[in-house]
């Protein structure tokens, strides 16, 4: 099974999780991890999930600071349960990788052709050319 672990400063990774949730439907696979003072607490509750997963699962992990906290959390767990820890993860990304069939892990290939895609994606608006029609609705 793949599971996809959201893990953010503040209240980002519940946000997330929200709005994945709103676009896809309820996903049991998917856990958020909001780290604001409790370090030992998430801590703990990690320790809990990663002890809880069989050999042959799949873990996808994003956080939002490459070398915060969050990130830092899951340093342990970087070579048990096929886990993929992605730095800097943004909504399409996570999607993206989210609508990969679950019966194949994904390799690590995928992972990073996803990741390309997605900063590709990122561009400062303001540099485009925008044409506003009057009809369209705001």
């Amino acid at each position: 099974m793949r599971y996809v672990v959201l893990a953010t400063h503040g209240k980002m990774a519940e946000g997330l999780k929200h709005t994945i949730e709103w676009i896809l439907g309820p996903r049991p696979s998917l856990s958020a991890y909001s780290v604001e003072n409790d370090l030992e607490g998430i801590s703990a509750a990690l320790k809990q999930f990663f002890y809880g997963l069989e050999t042959s699962d799949q873990v996808l992990v994003f956080t939002d600071i490459s070398q915060g906290s969050t990130t830092q959390l899951f340093y342990p767990y970087l070579n048990t349960h096929q886990m993929h820890l992605i730095a800097g993860g943004n909504l399409a990304l996570i999607l993206s990788l989210m609508l990969y069939p679950d019966e194949q892990p994904l390799t690590e290939a995928q992972i990073r052709e996803e990741i390309q895609m997605a900063r590709a994606h990122m561009h400062y608006v303001n540099d485009s050319e925008i044409i506003i029609n009057e009809a369209d609705e705001l």
